[in-house]
């Protein structure tokens, strides 16, 4: 008998694991604290199928609007919208994904340099050579390809999520009954509204959708086949999510108090930091330290794809190769993508840029536009996407998006 997951499948539920647990579900908890308790729950069940909803929608667009021996997401774009729309989602996609690359780049080296102090006394070392030794780690394990990117990412995301997991439990000793009259519903509709897009970005695992649609695709004998792995794949990898993260924050939300939340806010601390600074656990900071190195590195795999993804894609379309290249031209323009990106990391990790968070905050609204309306506009304008088409779940996805981008336009005007 077959298994239901073999190990590639483990090894993507691993990778899209890994892209959506990130710096997002460290300050969640802060925001989800501001919220009332019973409310943050309602909210918590509604968008997470939601979220599985709209990811679901972005892979199947990818594997069933593919072109002949095409199979990623900016192939497809310029399929279904024309070479003038095509084109500007395709530098769309880029934008908001290639930022995010080089945040996880300068985190990753503050963070390393930190804890290399931190538990070895080992002095500040130069970021420029810190940054490219840790960088030319990573990237040699993405030269190696699909088989090394999934089996690093398994490998990191099983301490990550036995971590979260141990915590939300420990942290039980310390829980504050939750109050339900400090604020009433009307006042916490802003709240509520600002909290939603960062628990998208928490399970957001966007970035690799084309990927594993593409890997599927190659694999399976049919399109049905492919979506039939892909839909498995997501609906295991939303479980884990939400069986991982949702007990951590909530623990979270449970171990912080008014003092702690005011604290985290004006210092604009993730909660463990708050946790850890109130005194609760004295071993906080090394398990800070650990949580955070394996979340941004996991992460790291999935942005990459698709940052690379991007980037292929403009270049392509800049030479006006709209559908196939040679092997040797399309081999020339991954190499000059990987080595663009990888000196653009490697600058940004070396002089620790402090702008990539605005650059996020305005390049999120792009990424969310993408998620939730791109696939359901796709598949009401192609006939051959009919099949795709769900009423009701495609006007949930319009809906729920529609309060992402506004909660993010909101929270970056204020």
């Amino acid at each position: 008998m077959r298994p239901y997951l073999n190990e590639k499948d483990r090894g993507w539920i691993s990778a899209l694991f890994g892209t959506a647990v990130g710096a997002g579900v460290l300050y969640l908890p802060i925001k989800a604290a501001q919220i009332q308790f019973p409310i943050l729950l309602g909210i918590i069940i509604i968008s997470v199928p939601c979220i599985w909803l709209a990811h679901r929608n972005l892979a199947e667009f990818c594997l069933y609007a593919a072109v002949k021996n095409e199979h990623d997401i900016t192939s497809t774009v310029v399929e279904q919208f024309g070479r003038k729309w095509g084109f500007i989602l395709i530098l769309s996609y880029f934008i908001s994904i290639f930022p995010i690359s080089l945040l996880y780049s300068i985190s990753l080296t503050n963070i390393i340099n930190d804890s290399l102090y931190k538990f070895f006394n080992i002095q500040s070392l130069s970021k420029v050579w810190l940054s490219l030794f840790i960088l030319a780690i990573l990237n040699f394990i993405l030269y190696k390809g699909e088989k090394w990117i999934l089996k690093t990412c398994e490998v990191l995301i099983i301490p990550l999520a036995i971590i979260l997991l141990f915590c939300s439990l420990y942290f039980m000793r310390i829980w504050k009954m939750p109050t339900f009259d400090s604020i009433y519903f009307i006042e916490s509709i802003p709240a509520c509204i600002a909290l939603i897009p960062l628990i998208v970005f928490s399970f957001n695992h966007t970035p690799a959708c084309s990927a594993v649609a593409q890997s599927y695709h190659l694999a399976a004998n049919s399109k049905t086949e492919g979506s039939v792995k892909v839909r498995r794949i997501l609906s295991v990898t939303i479980i884990l999510l939400a069986g991982i993260i949702l007990p951590f924050v909530l623990s979270c939300v449970l171990s912080l108090t008014t003092q702690d939340i005011s604290y985290a806010i004006s210092n604009n601390i993730p909660a463990l930091i708050a946790i850890s600074a109130a005194g609760y656990i004295s071993w906080m900071p090394y398990v800070i330290s650990i949580i955070t190195l394996l979340a941004i590195t996991s992460s790291y795999f999935g942005v990459y794809l698709g940052t690379a993804e991007g980037g292929v894609g403009l270049v392509r379309f800049m030479i006006n190769a709209r559908h196939v290249v040679s092997k040797k031209v399309l081999k020339r323009i991954h190499l000059a993508v990987h080595a663009g990106i990888f000196l653009s990391s490697w600058l940004a990790a070396s002089l620790n840029f402090s702008v990539i968070d605005i650059i996020l905050n305005i390049v999120s609204p792009v990424l969310a536009i993408l998620l939730f309306f791109m696939p359901i506009y796709a598949k009401y304008t192609d006939h051959k996407l009919k099949k795709l088409r769900s009423p009701i779940a495609d006007i949930i996805i319009l809906i729920f998006g529609s309060i992402v981008v506004i909660g993010l336009i909101t929270s970056f005007v204020t």
